[in-house]
């Protein structure tokens, strides 16, 4: 699998966003929200979290 997705990412790396994320935006005052699981390390022990991300690009005048 490993040699697969090296391959792949070689021959599809133009497509690829370069920062390993691709950046979310949206018009000033409107905001977005997210909701997911998400892995966390607390303690030494790894769990599944649910999140929720809320995000606001706020007009100041």
């Amino acid at each position: 699998m490993t040699n697969y997705v090296r391959e792949w990412k070689s021959n599809h790396h133009q497509e690829l966003p370069t920062a390993g994320y691709e950046r979310l935006e949206h018009p000033p005052g409107e905001a977005q929200l997210d909701f997911g699981t998400m892995e966390v390390e607390h303690q030494g022990v790894f769990k599944d979290v649910k999140a929720l991300v809320f995000r606001c690009n706020l007009l100041y005048f």
